[in-house]
């Protein structure tokens, strides 16, 4: 619903699609969680939804960011705050150009369709680390806490990767480092009897930690908010 300028001319709608896809993008690593923890085995279908859910969400906080950008503008400037939150309408600073798409190649309208969100390497190795760490279990001797500390770190590590896949949240992989200590940690103290499991464990730790730090490139730009991208 709406076109790509929503985020002014109906703000209702791009808040109401964040409250949608965030939330539930949450829910379904939580889900992915219970199923070798609590259930005892995968679903592939579960998986399928999960990482379409998750691929979403990069996708949809850069708009969320413009929202806020904008109503907090709408606020500062004495504007009427909930008729421009239903109707839309525009800010001092902003004149409301955008460039015509109606004649866009596919390759053009795909292109504008992912920007703001990147791959750049280090955001590749954290998913790696966090997609090994929740098949670990089934490849590597193990007990039963480490492979639930395996299982639940995995998908929290995946998820937060997710999350800085988009530019204007590029600052959340600073929480892999994190979680990059709590499975050095949780390696030492469930898997110190098992010398594959530990090293690996160790490996994975260390790698992760190395690979939250830097930033990668910062192609666009989000005029307040770029101060929060680190």
């Amino acid at each position: 619903m709406g076109s790509r300028t929503r985020w002014r001319t109906a703000p209702f709608i791009a808040v109401t699609f964040a409250v949608l896809v965030i939330p539930l993008g949450a829910v379904s690593i939580l889900l992915v969680i219970m199923q070798p923890v609590v259930v005892g085995a995968w679903c592939g279908f579960c998986l399928v939804s999960a990482t379409a859910l998750l691929i979403s969400v990069p996708l949809a906080v850069h708009e969320s960011i413009a929202v806020g950008q904008f109503l907090v503008l709408t606020y500062k400037q004495k504007k009427n705050f909930w008729q421009t939150f239903w109707l839309g309408g525009n800010v001092l600073g902003y004149e409301g150009k955008d460039p015509d798409r109606t004649r866009w190649s596919i390759r053009q309208r795909w292109a504008a369709s992912v920007q703001g969100v990147s791959l750049p390497w280090l955001i590749i190795v954290q998913i790696i680390i966090g997609v090994w760490l929740m098949a670990r279990p089934n490849i590597l001797p193990f007990n039963i806490e480490s492979a639930n500390c395996d299982h639940w770190m995995g998908a929290i590590i995946v998820t937060i990767a997710a999350v800085a896949a988009a530019e204007v949240t590029r600052i959340a992989r600073f929480l892999n480092v994190i979680a990059g200590v709590m499975v050095l940690i949780l390696t030492l103290v469930f898997s110190s009897e098992s010398t594959p499991i530990l090293i690996s464990g160790i490996a994975s730790a260390v790698l992760l930690i190395i690979a939250s730090i830097p930033r990668g490139v910062i192609v666009e730009r989000y005029a307040s908010w770029n101060r929060f991208i680190h």
